[in-house]
């Protein structure tokens, strides 16, 4: 009996490293993984394979934010937060897949809403933990501001506005934290500009179009229909944290 039960763990652990280097390769080679999911031979096949690539890097952004959420309150055990979490950026994903055929749409480039999924999901969320670990301190800060108002017990609009004046107050301060914040935003800034110059190229490439047309309908869908997503997505993950942390973990960051 304990031999089967070591073999499940080590065939558990050998599945889930397995996945974690299938993630890492993709993070490595985002053009040719790219590429291996547009060559999937049906819709359903490059969807389903588009989705297992995000779900993995879900579950290490999870990991990723572990430290930060374990003093709030929120564990691996948090299920409904998780789940409601996830819920929100699978339907935010499938927006942003519609949003950016939309736009390639409006300027003639007409992409199979499977394929543009996979091109956003290889080349954008494919990265969400490193896009989470450069935020970290951003996030710091968050969950500080976010425990204190929740310990002060104010609503909706009295959090936004506890909000305002204390990111006032921190960009005076402009201590090591808000340093670091602004260095990651440039790097964010410089990798989204990067992942957009993937997806144009390849979309040009995929559907014989020139760059400059394949640019003009990227930056409409990136810069007019993708900001009100993320924004809605925003605010859902950041209610459901405000629902789910406890309280006790207030931090010293917010005085």
């Amino acid at each position: 009996m304990g031999s089967v039960t070591i073999k499940d763990f080590e065939e558990t652990l050998n599945r889930l490293l397995g996945l974690f280097t299938d993630w890492l390769s993709a993070a490595l080679h985002p053009i040719g993984k790219c590429q291996s999911l547009l060559s999937a031979p049906t819709e359903e096949g490059r969807l389903r394979e588009s989705m297992s690539l995000w779900a993995v890097s879900f579950v290490i952004s999870v990991a990723v934010f572990f430290p930060l959420y374990h003093p709030y309150g929120i564990g691996l055990a948090s299920l409904e937060f998780h789940l409601s979490v996830i819920l929100y950026l699978t339907l935010g994903l499938i927006a942003s897949g519609f949003a950016i055929q939309f736009g390639l749409k409006i300027y003639g480039i007409r992409a199979p809403f499977s394929e543009v999924v996979a091109i956003y999901t290889a080349f954008v969320m494919c990265y969400q933990p490193l896009v989470n670990l450069l935020c970290y301190f951003g996030y710091l800060r968050f969950f500080a501001l976010l425990g204190s108002a929740k310990a002060q017990g104010l609503d909706l609009g009295q959090t936004i506005g506890f909000f305002k004046s204390q990111a006032v107050i921190l960009a005076r301060r402009q201590d090591l934290a808000y340093i670091a914040s602004k260095i990651s935003s440039w790097l964010l800034l410089a990798g989204s500009c990067l992942s957009s110059s993937f997806m144009v190229s390849t979309v040009a490439e995929r559907y014989s179009v020139p760059k400059v047309k394949s640019f003009s309908a990227f930056a409409f869908a990136m810069t007019i229909l993708l900001p009100p997503i993320a924004l809605i997505e925003g605010l859902l993950v950041a209610y459901t944290e405000y629902v789910f942390i406890s309280v006790g973990g207030t931090s010293a960051l917010t005085h």
